[in-house]
């Protein structure tokens, strides 16, 4: 199922706190690090599962706004090949003449003929910069592209000035929900893995994943990773229960180590991707 729609309505407001769902579906055992080792308490063990089960019953707030990546992780996907149309949207004004890739030029006064010329099919992922983010341009482009029908629009907001002057080496590559949402939506080729991690091949199957979804986590071996990624090369997207469960960057890290680096974290997890109405299905 696809939620173009609802992406487009959330998109054109800035980030606004909202309920997450209870998930439901049997509970998922989490390996998580907090509860792993004698050292550790069992208040620290409940917490982190708390924070990184697919069934936890806490109700917890889930900040949803525009579709948003930062530099780390459109670096990791101009570097994958995505198929994406990468948009400037500053007006000649406050255009330097730097580009980003091969970045086309549109504004939010384009008319929908010359967004088509620009914009091939209205399902693909477009990602849209201007100056900084302090420039408006490129979310007003996003909303202009949404209401002409374009619904997997995407939002680089530290554009130019993130790209080109800004050093970004220490920075993880993350995506929000919207943006994942897109992103899916566009069909876009990208290992999606589960970091939650399960105490029973049962409880695996029973839980509730993003679609698509395989399962690894930060204790996997190379050879069970392998298996899931035969190729170190392509993109790979890292999620667990909610922003507050650390599996999915522990994955991350676990798998830059193996050679895997061009994983980005999309932080919110089943909690963002349930709030925006996104089914789970089972692995």
């Amino acid at each position: 199922m696809r939620f173009k729609n609802l992406i487009a309505g959330l998109a054109i407001f800035t980030l606004t706190a909202v309920p997450a769902l209870v998930l439901a579906g049997p509970s998922c055992g989490t390996k998580a690090s907090a509860c792993s080792g004698a050292k550790k308490t069992a208040s620290a063990c409940s917490a982190t599962k708390s924070a990184c089960s697919s069934s936890s019953a806490k109700v917890e707030n889930v900040k949803i706004g525009i579709p948003q990546i930062n530099t780390a992780a459109l670096k990791l996907m101009m570097a994958t090949n995505v198929d994406m149309t990468l948009i400037d949207a500053r007006s000649a004004k406050y255009d330097d003449g730097r580009r980003i890739g091969n970045a086309q030029t549109l504004t939010a006064g384009a008319s929908a003929e010359e967004v088509a010329n620009v914009i091939s099919s209205k399902d693909e992922l477009v990602v849209a910069y201007c100056s900084s983010v302090k420039c408006p341009a490129s979310k007003k482009l996003m909303a202009h592209l949404n209401k002409l029908g374009y619904k997997n629009v995407v939002v680089y907001e530290e554009g130019i000035a993130g790209w080109f002057d800004e050093d970004h080496s220490n920075e993880l590559p993350v995506i929000n929900t919207t943006a994942f949402m897109a992103m899916h939506n566009a069909n876009t080729t990208m290992a999606i893995l589960d970091a939650r991690g399960c105490d029973t091949a049962e409880d695996c199957k029973k839980a509730g994943h993003i679609p698509g979804a395989k399962e690894l986590t930060d204790k996997s071996t190379m050879a069970e990773i392998q298996k899931v990624l035969p190729d170190k090369d392509q993109l790979v997207v890292t999620y667990c229960g909610s922003a507050a469960c650390p599996a999915s960057e522990k994955l991350a890290a676990h798998l830059n180590k193996m050679g895997y680096t061009n994983v980005v974290i999309y932080k919110e997890g089943i909690a963002g991707w349930t709030t925006v109405g996104g089914e789970l299905a089972q692995l």
